[in-house]
């Protein structure tokens, strides 16, 4: 065969060699005529290239595809004029290839035409796109269940706000008729002072008169059918106790009040962190008296740099969840504080049920809960975790089943100013009053 310039052989080796995509001629297995850009790919030179199997360059898991591919391109069949494959260089690097074959007459006999444009860096870019894509999913999917999470904390802390606002409403509605009361129970004992010296003057005229035995009698049966002497002992005794009643119930007033602070501009403040126990052990009083008794065992405990109405809702959470807990009453519940360094720790023990490790991995997951439908919104312990992450502390829990539950909270005496700042302008955004 002729290699003149002018030879269609020529021509088309010329041109071949001039096209960016790789151009191969194959017949079988056996390639007969490759361009420079295949030799490139393939990493050798032209020679030894046509001294290579076709299935050489082939990855063994595409080598059926591309037989049954060349056995119906051969037999006339339809086939794809485009598709998407991987060639192997020498060096055992993978091209991914845009490819299209056609059959055609070389040198007087039917052979293959394979044209493979590498688009490695095309594939390698959607990969990093759908991965990049993947990512962002995975990151809206997490920013949405952050979202759903902050949303039903905002709207439990809407109902909080709302519990506290009417519980100072109540409070200060009691208060009105209390103040009267109690100031009506100190005129009726002033009163009850001059009955009763009036009935110790009756007591000696009465022996005065023991010289008219009619006149007598009728005090006698005066003095009996009132049992004077009875009322001037138990009266005394009844308004002591309606007095210590009366105190009683402005004493839960005042905790009421100062649990809700619904007036308070959710400012940080020095605060007794023990005081704020009690004030909610008196508000939660009802709650526990029929299923345990409280032991107190206070430690050392200074003033406590916080926000005192947020601690109060998660020493609330965690003593109404103690109740809870203890199934067969009387059970106990044991209130402990200390220091440790920087920092107090607040424990609240009870001798209940105690949870399972894979319950105890979950408690303070947004919505989780062990109680019956209706009975509980998986919400209390949640808000407790974000209120002590807040005070830049942390709580624990250690539980054994059938022995009973502990949470400790940690919480630093003081604040850093820039970070009290920071999370009082977070508490205002978001309208958290618990």
């Amino acid at each position: 065969m002729s290699h003149t310039f002018d030879s269609t052989e020529e021509k088309f080796r010329c041109l071949a060699d001039t096209m960016p995509s790789a151009l191969f001629v194959h017949r079988g297995e056996k390639f007969i005529y490759a361009n420079l850009a295949a030799d490139r790919m393939i990493g050798v030179t032209r020679d030894v290239l046509l001294d290579t199997r076709f299935w050489e360059v082939v990855r063994a898991e595409d080598q059926e595809t591309w037989r049954s591919r060349g056995r119906a391109r051969l037999a006339g069949r339809e086939e794809p004029k485009s598709y998407e494959h991987v060639l192997v260089g020498r060096d055992g690097r993978e091209h991914w290839c845009e490819c299209h074959a056609a059959t055609f007459d070389f040198d007087g006999a039917p052979a293959v035409l394979l044209t493979a444009t590498d688009i490695s860096e095309r594939r390698r870019a959607e990969q990093a796109l759908r991965e990049t894509h993947e990512q962002l999913e995975v990151r809206v999917a997490q920013r949405t269940e952050e979202l759903g999470r902050t949303q039903a904390q905002l709207l439990q802390s809407d109902k909080l706000a709302s519990i506290g606002q009417l519980a100072a409403g109540v409070a200060h509605e009691i208060n009105n008729p209390i103040g009267y009361v109690q100031s009506n129970l100190g005129t009726l004992g002033r009163y009850l002072d001059d009955l009763l010296g009036a009935v110790s003057a009756y007591s000696e005229i009465e022996q005065r008169c023991a010289t008219d035995p009619v006149l007598a009698g009728e005090m006698r049966g005066v003095r009996t059918g009132a049992d004077i002497e009875f009322l001037a002992e138990d009266i005394p005794q009844l308004m002591k106790e309606t007095a210590e009643g009366i105190t009683r119930v402005r004493k839960i007033v005042a905790d009421l009040k100062d649990f809700s602070r619904t007036d308070a501009s959710q400012e940080w403040e020095w605060a007794d962190l023990r005081t704020c126990l009690e004030s909610t052990l008196n508000i939660a009083h009802n709650e526990i008296k029929y299923c345990a008794v409280v032991q107190r065992e206070y430690g050392e405990l200074p003033p406590v740099r916080c926000l005192p109405s947020q601690l109060n809702q998660v020493f609330l959470n965690l003593l109404v969840n103690a109740t809870h807990a203890i199934e067969q009453p009387p059970g106990t519940i044991t209130v402990r504080t200390g220091r440790s360094g920087d920092q107090v720790w607040i424990e609240i023990t009870d001798s209940g049920k105690g949870m399972t490790a894979e319950t105890r991995l979950r408690i303070f997951d947004p919505f989780f809960t062990t109680k019956p439908v209706g009975k509980g919104t998986g919400l209390g312990l949640s808000l407790a975790y974000g209120i002590v992450e807040k005070h830049r502390g942390r709580i624990e829990v250690e539980s054994t089943v059938g022995v009973g539950t502990t949470f400790r909270i940690r919480l630093p005496i003081e604040q850093p100013e820039e970070d009290a700042e920071d999370v009082r302008g977070e508490v205002m955004q978001q309208g958290v009053t618990a």
